[in-house]
């Protein structure tokens, strides 16, 4: 499965030549093992270009908001692979913060992120 991505209207800006946009995106029943594969398509924007390692058109990815579902968990944008990766605390985590195991139901975790695109 993957991670859907959808827009509301007015999304884009600039921020100097980078293009930017506003996205809702919700999660899915199976989190893939290293975390949500993520290129400037998913977004509307070009599938490669940028200056992250993953070269994959997003220069980065912030989250800037999430539904309750969302709450006991801490997202990662990770420009080297170009995943996005959830991470969790809880009594079975031997550390501060794990990654969620592959297969976790992360369906009803919407998210409002803010996308940095590949841009000219």
């Amino acid at each position: 499965m993957a991670a859907t991505a959808t827009f509301a209207g007015d999304d884009w800006s600039q921020f100097g030549n980078v293009p930017v946009r506003f996205a809702t995106l919700t999660l899915d029943a199976s989190y893939p093992a290293g975390g949500y594969v993520l290129t400037g398509q998913t977004f509307g924007g070009a599938p490669t270009g940028g200056f992250t390692t993953a070269n994959n058109g997003i220069r980065g990815l912030e989250v800037i908001g999430n539904n309750t579902a969302g709450a006991p968990y801490v997202y990662n944008y990770n420009a080297q692979t170009g995943f996005l990766q959830v991470f969790w605390t809880g009594a079975a985590v031997s550390s501060a913060l794990a990654e969620v195991l592959a297969t976790t139901n992360l369906s009803t975790t919407v998210l409002q992120v803010l996308v940095y695109l590949a841009g000219e």
